[in-house]
Formats: structure tokens, C-alpha cells, sequence
């Protein structure tokens, strides 16, 4: 797909989300939508300011490095509730009236306690709708009595526990959006105890900043770090998150580091797993291969030991050791989803980089190799689609964004894909 190529070092006017109309929480598909809809609104020939702001955006924040310099500063907003009751919202609005209407038909004169099993499973999905629709539009209190009344019967319900905790943080955010800083503390301070949430510990960094509390704002980006690098602990080639640590320290000035960058003398006498596993957080990783390579003998049949060595492996450049490491913890964890995870997630990994060096046949047999793990994994499919269509091959790009569009119908990312193949490849 021929672009006019921006460079992320343009300066911005405006932060990036405004200008796509997306928030810190939007997906990479929804980004990339947001941006082909605003290029077909604004184009080069006709707008070429509001196209350059437009590709300069989007530039930022498909770049893991850029949209993790852009976030470092932001507040995160709320994560998104969820709705399985309810699968057609947003494109079908809840109504409250219809809500209560339906509500009262079950109920009559009687509360919850009085009805049969079966009508108390169906007034709880009429409450589930209900404290969602008072959540979206800012009826708070409201919202979080049906909260407590389906806690009450369902104390185990996940995605009710989600969406409460969803809400309270969102009446923070616009709190503090609206600069009542203290106000939002007082509601983000408890739901942090509950949730172990680094984008809510940086909102607590950057709200305390805010009100002049410098020792609080440094317990809580301490607090983001720790949450951040448990993240790369799981997932330990993820991009996003290494840039953010990266940010983080930078924009303090290194003072979370602890005095030290020298893994080894923040842990001597500690064992070489242990050493191997700090090193990775801190991104040195060949000294995690050297510590994991003291120790393989003792560990050579413990499935995260192996794990953890093939990625310090990956970024390193030794590929097929790698690769080794991840076929052997298959193995011996007899074929475990976890194991193949690190599988995918390291073809997905170099498949990238081989892209991203227009190598794309190396990279499609990448791509397809994570795909025997898991045939249903959109993100790889997307990622074939995209290679087949940087390769100018439309029909294979079409026939795979159509695979996609098979397995999640609303996939806007692959009804654009199937658009631009029909169209630049003269496809019908």
C-alpha cells in the first residue's frame, strides 16, 4: 500500500489520540482504522497539512518507542467494560427505560430473593445491562448499587468485578481531567489495592506530581516500574513495555533505579535463575544468557527456566538456540498451551523483524509456523494478510483478511484490508 512516507520526529501541535480519535486503551486494528478513515477524508492532494498531522500521528503510535513517550506523560484512561449480555452494544444502545420496563415484569412485588432460580438469572442480566448503562453515562451511585446487588448473588462474577472497578476508575480519570486532583486519589487509592495495575499506579504518579506530593509520586512510579517489569517477565519481547520502563526512568532521571544499573551487585550471592531473571528485566541480555547458562544443568527440565532462557536467547540473536529451548519445554510440559505461547509470540517476534527488513517470504514462513500453535490467532493472520500485501499480492492478501473476517465478522481492520486488496489488485 503506497504511503507518503512522515518522519515521528514532527512535532505534533496536538497529542497523537486527538487527532485519530482514539484513546491510550485503542487496539493496533483500531488505530489503524481510525487513520484509513481519516486519510480517505484528508488526502495528500487536497489536504496535505491535515494529512501530514494525520500520518504523523498514526506514525507515532504504531512505533512502540514513540507511543511510549507519548504515554509516559498522559494519564490512562479507564479500561473498557464489558458486555457479553449484551454483544451488539454499542452498535445497539442499551435502553434504560426498556431495562427497568423489563426489570418490573420479572419482579412485580417481589425482590430478588423471592423468585425462582430461573427468573433471578434472568433479572441479573437485566442488572448487569442496567449498572452498564448508568456507568457509560456517569450515574455513578446508581450504578454501583446494582453493582453490589449482583456481588450480592454472583460474588464470583468476573466481568461484574471488571466493570465496577472499570467505573470507579473512569470517575477518577474525569476527576482529574477536570484538575480535581485530590478527588481522584482519594477514589484511584483504594481500587490500586485491588488491581495490580501499572497504568494506575503511573495515574497516582502523575496525580500526586500534580499536587506537589513528591514522595507519594515516587512511590507510585516505582510501584508502575514494578508492575511494568512483571509484565515483561510474561512477555518478556513486548516492545511497548520495554520502551515504557525506558521513558519512565528517563523523564526521572534514573532515580528509580536504585542506586545502580549493576544487576550483578544488586544481587550477589543470588542464584543464576534468580540473576538471569533480573537481568531480562533490566534488558541485559547477555548477561541473562550467561546466567542461565551457569545454571542449566540444575534447571534443564523446568519449563519457565527454559522458557525465559529461549527469549534471553531471541535477543541475543541466537535464533535456533532459541527455538531449542522452546521445543524442548514443549516437550517435557506435554504440549502446553503456555509453552506454545512463547512459540508464537517468538515467531510473531522475528517474523516481525524480517518485515520490517522487507525479508517477507522468511517472515510469512515465521508467521505461518506460529500459526500451526493456533490456527484462530488473528493477530497473526492479520500480520500474513499485511505481508501478502506489502508483497503486492492481493489475492493472498484478500483470501487471508477474508479468513479473519470468517472468525470475528466485525474485524474493521480486515473489511479495510478487504477493500484496498479488491481495489488495488482489480479483484472482485
Amino acid at each position: 500500500m503506497a504511503e507518503t512516507e512522515t518522519s515521528t520526529d514532527i512535532t505534533l501541535t496536538r497529542n497523537p489520540y486527538k487527532v485519530l480519535g482514539v484513546d491510550r486503551r485503542a487496539t493496533e486494528e483500531e488505530i489503524k482504522a481510525a487513520y484509513f478513515a481519516l486519510v480517505k477524508k484528508y488526502s495528500p492532494e487536497y489536504h496535505p497539512d491535515e494529512f501530514i498531522e494525520v500520518r504523523t500521528a498514526y506514525d507515532i503510535l504504531r512505533d512502540p518507542a514513540s507511543k511510549a513517550r507519548e504515554d509516559i506523560s498522559i494519564l490512562a484512561p479507564s479500561p473498557r467494560l464489558r458486555y457479553s449480555d449484551y454483544p451488539d452494544y454499542p452498535e445497539q444502545p442499551l435502553s434504560h427505560f426498556k431495562l427497568n420496563q423489563q426489570l418490573s415484569a420479572i419482579l412485580g412485588d417481589r425482590n430478588l430473593d423471592q423468585l425462582s432460580d430461573q427468573e433471578r438469572a434472568k433479572a441479573i442480566t437485566i442488572l448487569r445491562g442496567r449498572s452498564l448503562y448508568l456507568a457509560e453515562h456517569g450515574r455513578w451511585e446508581e450504578a454501583e448499587e446494582d453493582f453490589k446487588t449482583i456481588l450480592r448473588y454472583r460474588p464470583s462474577d468476573t466481568e461484574t468485578i471488571h466493570n465496577w472497578r472499570a467505573m470507579r476508575w473512569k470517575r477518577g480519570y474525569d476527576l482529574a481531567l477536570a484538575g480535581h486532583w485530590e478527588e481522584a486519589i482519594k477514589i484511584w487509592l483504594p481500587l490500586a489495592e485491588e488491581m495490580h495495575d501499572g497504568e494506575l499506579f503511573q495515574n497516582l504518579a502523575i496525580a500526586y506530581g500534580k499536587i506537589g506530593d513528591e514522595e507519594n509520586q515516587d512511590k507510585w512510579w516505582k510501584r508502575a516500574l514494578e508492575a511494568w517489569h512483571g509484565v515483561l517477565r510474561q512477555h518478556p519481547d513486548d516492545e511497548y513495555y520495554k520502551a515504557l520502563i525506558l521513558a519512565a526512568h528517563k523523564q526521572s532521571g534514573g532515580r528509580f533505579l536504585g542506586g545502580t544499573t549493576n544487576v550483578s551487585e544488586d544481587l550477589v550471592g543470588a542464584s543464576g535463575k534468580d540473576l538471569g531473571y533480573a537481568c531480562m528485566q533490566r534488558g541485559n541480555w547477555a548477561q541473562a544468557v550467561r546466567a542461565f547458562e551457569s545454571c542449566f544443568d540444575e534447571y534443564r527440565d523446568d519449563v519457565d527456566f527454559l522458557c525465559q532462557l529461549g527469549w534471553a536467547y531471541l535477543n541475543t540473536n541466537r535464533v535456533n538456540e532459541a527455538f531449542h529451548m522452546w521445543n524442548r519445554a514443549l516437550k517435557i510440559s506435554g504440549g502446553k498451551d503456555q509453552v506454545k505461547d512463547h512459540i508464537i509470540r517468538g515467531n510473531i517476534t522475528i517474523g516481525k523483524r524480517l518485515r520490517s527488513q522487507n525479508i517477507h517470504q522468511q517472515a510469512l514462513a515465521h508467521f505461518k509456523n506460529a500459526l500451526r500453535f493456533d490456527p484462530t490467532n488473528l493477530e497473526v493472520r492479520l500480520l500474513i494478510a499485511e505481508t501478502y500485501f506489502e508483497m503486492r499480492k492481493f489475492a493472498a492478501a484478500l483470501k487471508e483478511y477474508e479468513k479473519i473476517l470468517e472468525l470475528d465478522p466485525r474485524n474493521k481492520a480486515a473489511k479495510q484490508g478487504v477493500r484496498e486488496a479488491k481495489r488495488l489488485g482489480n479483484l472482485r
